[in-house]
C-alpha cells in the first residue's frame, strides 16, 4: 500500500511540474500585447532576413517591443513595431549646413547567433519631436555587422591590386636610379 501511494504522489508531482512548465512557458512568450500603453511605428526595410512577426525589439538590450507584422510595400518590406509607452523615440532634427538628419531614433537589424537569429535593435534619438503611434522610424541599417565587415573586405581586397602595381613602380623606379 505505501508503494502505491508513493507513486501516485510522485505522479501527481509529474502532472503538476508540467502543467506549471507549461503555464510558464505560455506566460513568458506572451509578447507585449496591443494594450493602451503600447503604440506603433512603422519602419521601411530593403531586407528583412530572419525578422518576422514576435521577433523582439530592444534598446540597449532592454526589450521594449516585437514585431507585429511584416508586408510588402512595391519595392521595400514595411515592419510594424509595437513598442511599450515607455520607449520614447525622437524624430531628429535637420542640420541646416549639410541637411542631414542627426539625433533621430535608429533602428538596426542585428544578429543574435550564426545560427541566424535576429532581432531588432532601437537607438532613440535625442533631439526633435517624439514619436508617435503610426510614425515613422527615421533612420533603419539594415545590414548587420557581419555584411558590414564582409562589405569593407571587399573593399580591401580592391586596394590590394593597386598596392602590388605601386610595389612594382617603386621597384622599376629603384632599378632605374641604381643604374643611374
Amino acid at each position: 500500500m505505501n508503494q502505491l501511494r508513493a507513486a501516485i504522489a510522485v505522479g501527481l508531482f509529474v502532472v503538476a511540474s508540467l502543467i506549471s512548465l507549461v503555464v510558464g512557458v505560455a506566460y513568458s512568450n506572451r509578447g507585449i500585447g496591443k494594450g493602451e500603453d503600447t503604440y506603433a511605428l512603422l519602419a521601411e526595410f530593403d531586407d528583412v532576413t530572419g525578422v518576422a512577426a514576435g521577433t523582439k525589439v530592444t534598446i540597449a538590450g532592454f526589450p521594449v517591443g516585437e514585431v507585429e507584422s511584416v508586408q510588402l510595400q512595391d519595392s521595400s518590406v514595411q515592419v510594424k513595431l509595437r513598442l511599450l509607452k515607455k520607449a520614447r523615440l525622437f524624430a531628429g532634427e535637420r542640420d541646416e549646413k549639410t541637411g542631414l538628419l542627426k539625433s533621430a531614433a535608429v533602428l538596426t537589424r542585428l544578429q543574435a547567433s550564426l545560427l541566424g537569429d535576429f532581432y531588432l535593435e532601437l537607438a532613440p534619438g535625442a533631439k526633435g519631436p517624439q514619436l508617435k503611434d503610426g510614425d515613422h522610424v527615421p533612420l533603419v541599417i539594415t545590414d548587420t555587422a557581419i555584411e558590414q565587415t564582409l562589405a569593407k573586405m571587399d573593399k580591401a581586397a580592391d586596394i590590394v591590386p593597386k598596392i602590388d602595381q605601386i610595389a612594382t613602380d617603386v621597384a622599376k623606379i629603384t632599378n632605374k636610379a641604381a643604374t643611374v
